[in-house]
This record gives structure tokens, C-alpha cells and sequence, in this order.
């Protein structure tokens, strides 16, 4: 065993900052390659950060208690989501949460939810410029937000719902802005001029889902027998009879709101991409599009393979609360340990041609453990990750029975808007009606 961090690239801090900013995946495919599935990156002033690549040491770190690791003190997102967030909590606290929002992804509730997904795609995608280059992922933006804008706050309040989501986005244009993509992973997210920077662009988002919460209380009907997500959570209680306070339900509204649209737009748009230079299998699931039986496990399949080799999220980080050991090192207290989604998926000791895009692997395995890791990995797992699957198979569904996806250019490369790999060119193809 060996004290310190493991080897790593001797370039300045600031040119792996900026690679890391950009997410050039070659860069850091060659780091795999030249020092293992375990290396370190500089991408603070402080100390380096510690890449995980590797299916045991993964494990052991998404499993350590919350004394030895701590989740979301660092999260680039925590200004955005608050606090309260499941993304941001941690140790007992997260496990309260956690239980609690659970039961607003029941299968009762995801069925309902999934159905209006479907009802949204159906309907916008008959808006859509036919025969005409568009932009992908600015429609799964709006076609998602709206969606789960009315699986947070009900039908009946479609309209307000609508405001919100419009607030969110002023939120995530500073969330997308490379600048404080920078702030945020090279400094400190916790600072109190990111504070004060976050607070004003999302004061009238949460001043909005304040009031709509205290309609939902206020509604003379109850709560009891709703499926929309914020009723589930206010009527949600811990094991002591205790609730969400409100400036908890905004935190998780904002998280839902926010990340949530955000990650499965980003997954269809790069799903999209992909058949638009895959037609064979595009025709395949086409075929299938109204056979919700038959063709489940071809969609499912195609799904898992695309969030494998383009996660949306490529990285996730925890910070060492202690001296402890990472593999064959022991790490000092604070180091940030990044579970890496994308190189774990391209490491050829746990995946054949890891560079190819074959939805045959998922024949013979099931995704989970800790070898496919896009939602994240062990108890801070994406709750919602069974929902966002569900969702992005409707949405394909509804899209393939109206169109066939022509590609444009060639495949889209990627880029990095603060934790979300996005396509660069936010996914330019053709819709053609069939």
C-alpha cells in the first residue's frame, strides 16, 4: 500500500481543469490507459481529485458510511437544487429523505406518470417542422419540462406549472454557462457570492413554488388519492410522524424541476443521434412502436446501451472525511473521489468492445451494480431512475410512430455544461413524417 494520492498527469492544474471542463473524453481515455483504472486529476488548488474506473473500489466507496465519505458538500449543482436535495444530502439524512420521497415513484404513480409523458410527446411532436433540420435537445427540453411540470404539480394546476418551469431556466442558463461551470468545479460551490449569484436567478422560481405549494395545502379537495410528486411528498411522513418542512419540498421541487428534465432530455436527444446513424435498428423499434409487449426489452436494450456509452452524467464526487484507503492508497482527509461513469462504461475489464454500441450485450446482463453506473451507484442511486427509463421509452415510442430520424452531419461530439454531457451542437437531425 502505498501513502498519498495515485499517479496522474504532471500538466497544470488549469489545463486539466479546462479539459475537464470540456469533457474531451479522448483525454481522459488516455489517462485510463496510460495509469489505470484509478488515477488522479488536478482540478482544484487544494488537492488533487481521485478518478474511479473500477467496479471493487467503486463499490467500496458508494457503500462507506457517512463518517468516512461525504456526499454533495462539494456538488456544483447545490447552489441550484438547495440543501434539502436528495443530490445534496448525506448519511441519516439522506436515508430520511430518501424513504420519504420514495413513495412518489410507486409503480401506481410511475404509470401515471409515464402516461402523460407519453400524452406530451404525442402532442408536441405533432408540432414539430417535418422534413426540416431542428435541434433535438432544445425540443426534449420543453417537451420533458412540461411533462414533468405536470407530474410535480397535477393537471389542475398546468398553468402555474408552466411559470415555474419558465423560472427554472434562468437557473439553468447560469447553470450551463462555461464561467461558472469553472467557479463551480475549480472553486467552491459553497461560497457565498455563488450563493448570492444562485439566489438571484431562482428567487422567483422559488417564490413561485412557494405559492403553489401553499395552494396545494389549501386545496378544500385533500391531498389523499393524488399522484402528482409534490402531494405525495407533503403528505409524506418519516418514521417519527414527521414531514417535509417547506423550504425541504422546495428543494426538492427545484430538484425535480431542474435536474430532473434536464438529465432525460439530455439522454433522449443523445438516443436520437444515435439512430439517426443506426437506421437499420431505428427501423427495428419503429416496427415495434406500438407494441408496448412485444418490443419493451429491444427498447429497454437500446436505452441501457446509450446511457452506457454516453452517460449524461459522466462523473459523480464524494469527499474523503478522513485518512482512508482507495485501492492500493491511502488518501488524505478531504480528497474528492470521482466515480467516473463514462470510463467505468469503457473499461475493457468489465465490458467486451467497450467502444461499440451493441444492444446484444444486454442479452445475457441487467443493468445495476456497479459496472453501469449513469444514475450513480449504491444508496444515493438516482431515486428516479426507473422513472427516467420508463420515460425516455415513451417518448421514443410516440416519436418513431410519427417519424423516421435522418441524421444531418456526422455523430455529435459532446460538451460539458457543468455536471451534464450534452451533445455539442444540441443534436441538429432531420424529423421526417411517415
Amino acid at each position: 500500500m502505498s501513502a498519498g494520492y495515485p499517479p496522474g498527469p504532471a500538466t497544470p492544474a488549469a489545463y486539466q481543469v479546462l479539459k475537464w471542463i470540456q469533457g474531451d473524453e479522448q483525454y481522459m481515455l488516455n489517462l485510463m490507459k496510460t495509469y489505470g483504472p484509478v488515477f488522479s486529476i488536478k482540478l482544484a488548488s487544494k488537492q488533487p481529485a481521485v478518478v474511479l474506473a473500477d467496479t471493487d473500489i467503486i463499490r467500496e466507496i458508494a457503500l462507506a458510511p457517512a463518517d468516512v465519505v461525504q456526499t454533495g458538500v462539494n456538488l456544483p449543482l447545490r447552489p441550484l437544487v438547495g440543501p434539502a436535495s436528495l443530490l445534496s444530502l448525506g448519511g441519516e439524512t439522506h436515508v430520511r429523505a430518501r424513504r420519504m420521497i420514495g413513495g412518489a415513484f410507486r409503480a401506481q404513480h410511475l404509470d401515471s406518470h409515464v402516461e402523460i409523458t407519453r400524452r406530451v410527446a404525442a402532442e408536441q411532436s405533432e408540432r414539430w417542422s417535418a422534413d426540416q433540420q431542428v435541434r433535438s435537445r432544445p425540443l426534449m427540453l420543453k417537451l420533458f419540462g412540461t411533462a414533468i411540470s405536470e407530474m410535480l404539480w397535477g393537471f389542475d394546476h398546468a398553468e402555474e406549472a408552466e411559470r415555474i418551469f419558465a423560472a427554472s431556466e434562468e437557473g439553468l442558463k447560469l447553470a450551463a454557462d462555461p464561467a461558472f461551470g469553472i467557479l463551480m468545479i475549480a472553486g467552491d460551490p459553497n461560497a457565498p457570492a455563488v450563493k448570492r449569484v444562485m439566489a438571484t436567478r431562482t428567487a422567483s422560481l422559488h417564490s413561485e413554488i412557494r405559492r403553489l405549494i401553499v395552494m396545494l395545502k389549501r386545496d378544500p379537495r385533500g391531498l389523499e388519492g393524488r399522484k402528482d410528486f409534490m402531494s405525495t411528498l407533503i403528505c409524506a411522513r418519516d418514521k417519527d410522524g414527521v414531514g417535509f418542512t417547506e423550504d425541504e419540498l422546495v428543494d426538492h421541487a427545484m430538484t425535480l424541476t431542474a435536474a430532473g428534465h434536464e438529465t432525460s432530455s439530455t439522454a433522449t436527444s443523445w438516443l436520437f443521434d444515435i439512430l439517426a446513424h443506426r437506421p437499420e435498428l431505428q427501423e427495428l423499434l419503429a416496427d415495434g412502436a406500438d407494441d408496448k409487449v412485444g418490443s419493451s426489452e429491444l427498447y429497454k436494450a437500446t436505452i441501457y446501451e446509450t446511457l452506457r456509452v454516453r452517460p449524461v452524467v459522466p462523473a459523480t464526487l464524494v469527499v474523503a472525511k478522513q485518512e482512508m484507503q482507495v485501492g492500493d492508497w491511502m488518501v488524505q482527509k478531504n480528497a474528492g473521489l470521482l466515480t467516473h461513469a463514462f470510463l467505468t462504461h469503457m473499461n475493457p475489464e468489465h465490458w467486451t468492445n467497450p467502444s461499440e454500441f451493441d444492444i446484444g450485450r444486454w442479452e445475457s446482463r441487467k443493468p445495476g451494480g456497479y459496472d453501469w453506473v449513469p444514475f450513480g451507484a449504491g444508496p444515493h442511486r438516482c431515486v428516479g431512475s426507473q422513472l427516467a427509463v420508463m420515460q425516455i421509452e415513451a417518448v421514443t415510442r410516440e416519436v418513431l410512430l410519427r417519424y423516421r430520424i435522418e441524421a444531418v452531419g456526422p455523430p455529435e461530439g459532446g460538451t460539458t455544461k457543468l455536471v451534464t454531457r450534452c451533445p455539442a451542437n444540441d443534436g441538429p437531425l432531420r424529423f421526417v413524417r411517415r
